[in-house]
């Protein structure tokens, strides 16, 4: 039983149960001592490998699209590390390597011509032997509990240890694990039919693209296109346009000669086609017809203009200026006398009739050729049409060339690179560098005799005073005054002191 207790009490108790202490703390302290001294040392071989951005991170889609000219590169390097550690790792790994290290080398204890008669004699007795997948399993097991792959932190590393009791042996596998570990890093990051389907993949390509090319060909014949339907479709546009301009020019000249042929009409009724030239008259009617022919001449022009300008024109002021000045002409011209003595054809109207006819000779020329280019506008109107339906199956074939010929050259050149990286993986060439090669340690890491006493000792120690407390809290024996007035609650009058034998 404990009390509140002072340091006597607890030193007492110290004293009192020093034999139960000593035993203790002596049986762990030589215990972990016995255990450290006693078991095999372990040795730790490590390696270091670094991580780069390679080929193997680098995605080139299988199918290319127009808009995508540029290959696709994973930049996460954290996954890119777990992935090799994984790897690292990996069971497929752990069974390559003990199959080339050797069962009997890297776990002797496991193969039982090796374990001893007494050992056989008691395995067969009371278990049955293991079989050889079962020795594998526990080699397995035993393996990845003695492998530590760890990624070192804010780096691009990975830390590789194996732990075995023969140094040699430790480096041995580490050595052996990496080199198994470049060939399956190789593996992983390429696919085994990489090679063969862009080897066959090309052929079939470039037939498919020589039958869209006999078909593009074969279109164009059949419906005259030599060059592409925009260039096409430029020119006839411009011939369109060349066409129509010609046509308003030569439908404004119709009109302004049908007018003409009116006015010339409208005049020529006005002028006698016979003129008395025996009679004397008082005037010059030759100079004065030929004045007058001039004044509707200029009259005609000045009509011809004002259709075209305004009356500010200085060609129109010309005119007028020139009909003032044959006015002024016919009035000094109708002032003068003459005398004719014979008569004949009005020369006047004459010149007018050949102005009509010359001038209905050009309307009829301008009306036939306005006919002649609204059908040839036509024709080019139904030729547009056509094109336009023409244009679609025309694009459609250019585009399945195009789409031909593009995975064509891809594929094309996808051979190319599984051919340059099949060579890269002969000579190893990968985005894993070996730092540091694995070598036989030198000092063992387990046990560490002088870690374990340390901790024998103050286990030792703690262990054995909570103990003695503990068989102190649970000792029911009265061995003071102070117990007795405590639990039967009488005073204690007198005391008398324990002597042995030896004090008599």
């Amino acid at each position: 039983m404990i009390r509140n207790s002072s340091i006597r009490d607890l030193l007492h108790i110290t004293f009192k149960w020093k034999s139960h202490i000593l035993f203790v703390f002596f049986a762990t302290v030589l215990g972990v001592a016995s255990y450290s001294l006693l078991s095999k040392p372990v040795y730790e071989a490590s390696s270091k490998l670094l991580i780069k951005v390679g080929r193997e991170n680098v995605y080139a889609p299988t199918f290319l699209a127009r808009e995508q000219t540029s290959l696709v590169v994973n930049e996460r390097q954290e996954e890119q590390v777990n992935s090799e550690i994984e790897i690292l790792k990996s069971q497929f790994l752990a069974n390559k390597v003990i199959e080339s290290v050797g069962i009997n080398r890297l776990y002797p204890e496991l193969n039982s011509e090796r374990r001893g008669v007494l050992a056989a004699l008691f395995m067969e007795k009371f278990f049955s032997a293991p079989s050889a997948a079962e020795t594998s399993d526990i080699a397995l097991s035993k393996f990845q509990e003695n492998l530590r792959v760890e990624g070192v932190k804010k780096t691009d590393v990975i830390d590789v240890s194996f732990q075995h009791e023969d140094p040699v042996v430790a480096a041995a596998v580490l050595n052996t694990l990496i080199s198994l570990y470049l060939d399956r890093h190789l593996d992983v990051h390429q696919d085994p039919q990489f090679s063969g389907f862009f080897g066959e993949k090309p052929k079939t390509l470039a037939d498919e693209l020589q039958e869209a090319e006999a078909n593009l060909d074969a279109f164009r014949k059949q419906y005259g296109v030599s060059s592409s339907p925009d260039e096409l479709r430029t020119l006839l546009v411009k011939e369109e346009g060349d066409v129509r301009a010609t046509l308003n020019q030569t439908i404004s000249l119709e009109a302004e000669t049908e007018a003409q042929v009116k006015q010339l009409r409208a005049h020529l009724k006005k002028i006698p086609e016979l003129v008395n030239l025996n009679k004397e008259v008082e005037h010059n009617p030759y100079a004065i017809s030929t004045i007058r022919s001039k004044l509707i001449e200029l009259q005609i022009r000045e009509r011809e203009l004002l259709n075209k300008y305004n009356s500010d024109n200085l060609l129109v002021k010309n005119v007028r200026t020139e009909m003032e000045e044959v006015l002024t002409q016919l009035s000094d011209e109708e002032a003068k006398v003459y005398e004719r003595s014979h008569s004949g054809l009005n020369a006047i109207r004459q010149t007018i009739q050949q102005q009509l006819l010359q001038k209905e000779a050009e309307l009829n020329a301008l009306k036939a050729k306005s006919s002649s280019l609204l059908n040839l506008l036509s024709t080019y109107k139904q030729r547009l049409d056509e094109l336009n339906h023409i244009e679609v199956g025309y694009y459609r074939l250019k585009q399945e060339v195009d789409v031909n010929r593009q995975n064509y050259q891809f594929y094309l050149g996808k051979f190319a690179e599984s051919r340059i990286s099949n060579a890269m993986d002969k000579e190893r060439i990968t985005n894993v560098s070996l730092i540091d090669p694995a070598r036989p340690p030198s000092k063992p890491v387990s046990p560490k005799i002088l870690l374990n006493l340390v901790l024998s000792i103050f286990l030792g120690g703690v262990g054995s005073l909570a103990l003695a407390y503990g068989m102190e809290y649970f000792d029911t024996r009265l061995e003071k005054p102070e117990d007795v007035e405590a639990h039967l609650k009488l005073p204690v009058l007198a005391s008398i002191a324990e002597f042995s034998s030896s004090g008599k």
